[in-house]
């Protein structure tokens, strides 16, 4: 664990609720906030106590997850009593109870307003744990159903542990689904009678002011067929997760499965998780199978006679990504990779580009505004940034948030093109940490090729020079 990093919520929880805090730290994850956990970030042979005592410094925030096994902990007041004593009113938001199994909240952390997720189906706790980590109003943004026949409340949480619950009453039949009314068919979870389940409805948040590209979601619609590996390469800051979402959500616009995958989407993101083991283990939990008697003969059980798209993103961080290959049969998959060689079948593999220049001129001006309205400026601020989408929308929020000119922030470009394109510490908000990231992947003859770059970029080089210093085995 990075001692000097700085992560948004540090996941406080027992080994009862390990597939609590996980699922909470997944998703929070999506949203790109940034989290520590023990299951994730605990390496053997480390100091759990010193760990624990460092992720609790170094968080902005702690997420308590709540259980009667978390109140009989000897370790976990510590942990949550460390964020309550920097903010003991409640003001700044540091500590935030998530309650998953019935309990009683008493003392201290009583006082503190919890999120409740005991009860819920997945898709209105996926809501609940945004809308609660949120700093801000929590006004929905349609109107309220009006008040009519009170809501039916399951009696028990449907996840982690598998499966779909549903209870008919009075003829008809309230599914708790995470991503689709199934009619009037009577539902369990994988130990129930039955064991017929929901299919999942995984898609990523559709990427705001998303331009262009009909040409390559087109492509990777036809593509997409089951027992194929479709594969999306491109550097980082690319789009090619934004150009995912947009294909899965043109599939499955609603809350019912695709006719061409009627089994579901599952979408697993390697970035901050790389582990493939652990990724086996959520497929195969996923789809109702416990991950017995190995994680990959489980998923490979679980996918076994599917029609299922399953979508795995930021492919170059897995550390085994062939094991989690091997498992899918005539599985559907679509992989992102900033890496070319993760593409098991080159015919298949669309190599991403760059924005054309009047797309992402648009790009900045969708979220600059009037700031934006200076076509020249704009046109040179996306010629300089390469028409990176990633940096096309850190400068037009810029623009927008600090109501600063395109030409003001031009001249700050040119002077100092990273601090200009650094408003964040994640891969999302900094072209500075994305660039590191890209750079860790390289091997070390080509990091050393890269700084020589670096240092003869003032002046015309030609590539024959790199290659005399730098042999092959080098």
């Amino acid at each position: 664990m990075d001692k000097d990093a700085r992560t948004d919520f540090f996941i406080s929880y027992t080994s009862a609720d390990r597939s609590w805090a996980e699922w909470i730290a997944w998703h929070l994850e999506q949203e790109n906030y940034t989290t520590v956990i023990q299951a994730w970030d605990v390496q053997a042979g480390s100091n759990f106590v010193l760990e624990m005592d460092n992720a609790a410094k170094t968080a902005e925030r702690t997420i308590a997850v709540l259980s009667p096994d978390y109140f009989k902990s000897n370790f976990t007041p510590s942990e949550w009593a460390a964020a309550f004593r920097r903010d003991p009113k409640g003001e700044q938001h540091f500590l935030v109870p998530v309650r998953v199994r019935e309990c009683n909240v008493e003392g201290l952390l009583g006082q503190v307003v919890y999120i409740d997720l005991v009860g819920q189906d997945e898709q209105k706790a996926h809501a609940q744990l945004l809308a609660g980590v949120r700093r801000e109003r929590a006004k929905p943004s349609v109107p309220p159903t009006f008040p009519t026949i009170p809501p039916t409340i399951p009696e028990r949480p449907v996840f982690p542990g598998g499966g779909i619950h549903a209870e008919t009453i009075k003829d008809t039949t309230n599914v708790v689904s995470g991503s689709q009314s199934i009619g009037t068919q009577i539902n369990y979870g994988a130990n129930g009678p039955g064991h017929t389940r929901t299919p999942p409805l995984q898609r990523p948040r559709r990427a705001e002011h998303f331009v262009d590209r009909k040409a390559e979601c087109a492509h990777l619609l036809v593509d997409l067929k089951p027992g194929r590996v479709v594969t999306v390469c491109g550097m980082g800051g690319l789009g090619k997760t934004a150009l995912v979402a947009e294909v899965l959500w043109t599939l499955a616009p609603g809350d019912s499965s695709p006719n061409a995958f009627p089994d579901g989407i599952l979408f697993y993101s390697f970035y901050g998780q790389p582990t493939v083991t652990i990724a086996l283990e959520q497929l195969a939990r996923a789809l109702g199978e416990e991950p017995v008697p190995t994680p990959a003969l489980a998923a490979q059980r679980a996918l076994s006679g599917k029609r299922i798209l399953l979508v795995l993103d930021g492919a170059e961080e897995a550390d085994h990504l062939g094991q989690l290959l091997d498992v899918c049969g005539d599985t559907a998959v679509l992989v992102t990779s900033r890496r070319r060689a993760d593409a098991p079948d080159p015919s298949y593999r669309l190599d991403l580009q760059p924005l054309a220049e009047q797309e992402a001129v648009s790009v900045v001006q969708a979220f600059g505004g009037e700031q934006a309205a200076d076509t020249t400026a704009t046109s040179r601020i996306c010629a300089f940034v390469g028409n990176l989408p990633l940096a096309l929308r850190l400068v037009g929020r810029y623009l927008a948030e600090q109501e600063e000119e395109a030409s003001e922030y031009l001249t700050w470009l040119e002077q100092t093109p990273l601090s200009a394109l650094d408003q964040g510490t994640s891969r999302q908000e900094s072209v500075r940490v994305l660039l590191k990231r890209s750079t860790i992947q390289l091997s070390v003859a080509a990091q050393q090729i890269l700084h020589l770059v670096g240092l003869l970029a003032c002046k015309c080089f030609f590539s024959e020079r790199i290659q005399q210093n730098f042999s092959s085995g080098s």
